[in-house]
């Protein structure tokens, strides 16, 4: 059973930078308008509707076997899966 909703930041808001400056090791993220101010994004996106979690559940088995003959060696597996949403 899940239920998330997965939020990735605490306000909903992301600040997207698409240059960056590197020195060494560092890494610093470029915020600037640019020429045609497209550089920089401000970007809203927040859940409107909530999770309601799901009721999927999974039954399965699998069997497996080896074989071994002079230096060969055998694997043989199977599996049975039943799900139910």
């Amino acid at each position: 059973m899940r239920k998330v909703n997965n939020y990735q930041n605490g306000s909903d808001y992301r600040i997207s930078a698409n240059q960056t400056i590197i020195r060494g090791d560092q890494i610093f993220p470029r915020f600037s308008g640019g020429a045609t101010g497209t550089s920089t994004y401000i970007s809203y996106y927040p859940i409107f509707v909530l999770s309601e979690g799901s009721d999927y559940a999974s039954d399965s088995i699998y069997l497996n076997d080896r074989w071994t003959w002079n230096r060969w060696t055998f694997n043989l597996g199977v599996r049975w899966t039943r799900t139910t949403p």
